[in-house]
């Protein structure tokens, strides 16, 4: 996933060109950054593996925020 890049702005090789900024706003980034980690960490929490994280119940928490 290239999205990480664009909130690391120092890190090396970060420098994207301006229609790929454009197409991963920083912002956006950092929400589904923070999305994915809480989702990593509640599913971690309830002992679920990998394939329950895929079973839809994420389309459904996607669309809950």
């Amino acid at each position: 996933m290239q999205c990480h890049l664009c909130v690391l702005p120092g890190r090396k090789g970060a420098n994207l060109k301006k229609n790929q900024m454009d197409a991963y706003p920083s912002t956006a980034c950092k929400l589904t950054q923070d999305f994915l980690v809480q989702t990593i960490v509640f599913y971690g929490q309830r002992g679920a593996t990998r394939t329950d994280f895929f079973k839809g119940e994420q389309q459904q928490n996607l669309f809950a925020t």
